[in-house]
């Protein structure tokens, strides 16, 4: 699951509507739902390698006036095709990035891994990751969880980890962390 919720201010003389784009690796489509405003159907965008959906809310804000704009996506990435990354593109001042992973099919042998908290400037083509921090994994909650306050504009913040083992399958994880290290930012 993936759950965003945003403070907005209106800066046109009316609005009705909001658009969410975001970028879903996986094979099968995500389901998403709002508790206060009403979903559009997942559509792509045009020229673009993400997909969209509009938000309608329940009654037209006027210039200045402020909604929480709240989504949640529930994803299935059970054929483990999905990269292991959370990113997040600043363009205007917010306040906070919550990045949250939960990996509740981590075996013991994965509790001694961390994630890797990036940006890059978006400003530039091929920008080179500026690490920030590793974050331990969590055995009690089996999860990745880090918070950026006041996050600089112009910048894509990253949390990225290796895949645990499938306890399906005994293989190698895949799009792992030393993989996410030497791309770029993508």
């Amino acid at each position: 699951m993936h759950e965003t919720h945003r403070h907005i201010q209106i800066k046109t003389a009316f609005e009705k509507r909001f658009t969410h784009k975001f970028l879903w690796t996986g094979s099968k489509a995500p389901i998403v739902t709002s508790d206060l405003q009403t979903v559009s159907a997942v559509e792509s965008v045009a020229g673009e390698n993400t997909k969209r959906v509009t938000l309608t809310f329940p009654r037209v804000r006027m210039f200045n006036e402020a909604e929480v704009v709240q989504l949640r996506m529930d994803i299935d990435d059970s054929d483990e095709i999905a990269q292991t990354y959370l990113r997040q593109r600043v363009d205007q001042p917010i306040r906070l990035i919550h990045f949250r992973v939960e990996l509740l099919h981590a075996s013991a042998k994965y509790f001694a891994q961390s994630a890797l908290v990036t940006r890059c400037s978006t400003a530039l083509d091929h920008a080179i990751p500026e690490e920030l921090k590793r974050v331990p994994f969590d055995a009690v909650t089996k999860s990745f969880s880090h918070q950026i306050i006041d996050p600089d504009p112009g910048y894509q913040y990253q949390l990225s980890w290796s895949r645990p083992a499938s306890p399906r399958k005994n293989t190698h994880t895949r799009n792992g962390l030393a993989e996410r290290e030497a791309e770029g930012c993508g």
